[in-house]
């Protein structure tokens, strides 16, 4: 008779706390795999940006629509920069693009994506991928490659740069980002 209760019991908790039935796709930016142990992976690579033209005049961009970045060889992310107010920046032109005389920094952070043109998981195939192409960073050197940036000229054209710039970092145990520091990427 107890083991009915107990059972009960569960089966009456499992039914009322069960998962929420919702047909939204699971963004990949919420998704977080969890371990039974107590060490964390290391998920995002923390990086500002800096654009200047062949003169070393800082370009003056709201945002940077994308950066393509690859890890030790590996793809890793395309990601974007946040928006930033170029209304303060005192401007003048140079060639396509505004510059300035202030130094202009642009954030961005990028967890790891390797599956492209996925942006939400519809099927559990569209995650098993994501886990298939994935890859560790465990403690150690490791090299990030700016292969690709896009932005805007002045005259809102879609440009794309292959600056090759390479950066280095270091994963420590249980670390979780690591900032990449400051890039300095000349357009030409």
């Amino acid at each position: 008779m107890r083991h009915l209760t107990a059972l009960s019991l569960i089966a009456g908790l499992l039914t009322t706390t069960g998962c929420e039935d919702s047909d939204d796709p699971v963004d990949i930016a919420q998704t977080r795999v969890v371990s039974d142990g107590s060490s964390s992976s290391f998920e995002e690579v923390i990086l500002l940006v800096n654009l200047q033209d062949e003169n070393g005049n800082p370009i003056l961009v709201s945002h940077i629509d994308s950066i393509t970045l690859f890890v030790n060889g590996e793809f890793w992310a395309t990601v974007s920069t946040d928006t930033i107010d170029t209304s303060i920046f005192e401007q003048s032109e140079s060639g396509d693009f505004l510059v300035t005389n202030r130094k202009v920094s642009h954030y961005a952070s990028s967890r790891q994506q390797n599956v492209d043109g996925v942006e939400f998981f519809q099927t559990a195939g569209e995650f098993a991928l994501l886990l298939n192409e994935s890859f560790d960073l465990d403690p150690g050197e490791y090299l990030c490659l700016v292969s690709s940036v896009k932005l805007r000229d002045k005259d809102g054209n879609l440009r794309t740069f292959h600056p090759y710039v390479y950066q280095s970092f270091t994963v420590d145990e249980n670390q979780s980002s690591a900032y990449l520091g400051e890039i300095d990427i000349t357009l030409n």
